[in-house]
């Protein structure tokens, strides 16, 4: 959570919020159990949307619970995935490789739109030369 490559673990859903309002950043990749003490997943999860934080965040919700509202109403506030507990070590390499794919492909998507900003400016550059 608070550097490149590194790993944090939290009991509850609190100490993660406070985390990221210390940091003014969270991780880009989040596992997330549901019931957890205190504030449990869904709660941070509103928290999270509520202050901004999960636009940018991978957020893979971990529970036992398989509960359909809560399935949705997690999704609905920015999951990424649910995953219903126990899972084994090929589903965790899964995740893995799902986790890169999103990292990548955010990267991507923000190189192409820095491109495609400076491509707009070179335009209006053009443009407004082309009229003096």
């Amino acid at each position: 959570m608070c550097g490149t490559g590194s790993v944090e673990f939290f009991l509850n859903g609190l100490a993660v919020f406070e985390k990221a309002q210390e940091l003014g950043v969270l991780a880009k990749v989040l596992l997330l159990d549901l019931e957890m003490p205190g504030m449990d997943g869904l709660q941070l999860l509103r928290t999270l949307a509520a202050e901004r934080y999960s636009s940018e965040i991978t957020i893979i919700m971990f529970s036992t619970v398989d509960d359909r509202a809560k399935v949705e109403q997690a999704y609905a506030l920015g999951a990424s995935l649910y995953v219903s507990k126990p899972i084994g070590g090929v589903e965790y390499r899964q995740l893995a490789r799902l986790c890169t794919a999103c990292l990548y492909m955010r990267f991507v998507a923000k190189r192409l739109d820095a491109a495609l900003s400076v491509a707009d400016a070179l335009k209006m550059a053009a443009e407004n030369s082309a009229t003096a």
